[in-house]
């Protein structure tokens, strides 16, 4: 009786024990996708820290960005091809120094 009475006690503390370990394999589970969801997280982060000079704006209006700087690109060269062609057909602006002849 008392040798049943021990295993009674080792079988129950062994449920106890496994009931244990599967908690804590469930926790290192849930652990690992915690980890791994900040590792995703510090990665865009240190995305995010390359991109500093870009700026953010929504979606709709990020449509635009590429447009924006394609349209601003040709005015530049529109601008640089305006000035040559004044420096060109204008002689007086030849004969005046480079910073007299920039315009604001």
């Amino acid at each position: 009786m008392e040798k049943e009475l021990v295993a009674g006690e080792q079988d129950t503390l062994l449920r106890e024990l496994w009931a244990q370990v599967r908690a804590l394999r469930t926790e290192v589970s849930d652990l690992r996708v915690e980890i791994s969801e900040m590792e995703a997280t510090v990665a865009d982060l240190v995305d995010g820290a390359d991109e500093t000079d870009r700026i953010q704006l929504p979606w709709p209006v990020s449509l635009l960005l590429l447009p924006a700087a394609l349209t601003l690109a040709l005015i530049r060269q529109v601008d640089e091809l305006a000035r040559a062609l004044t420096t060109e057909c204008d002689p007086a602006q030849k004969e005046l120094p480079e910073t007299v002849r920039k315009t604001p």
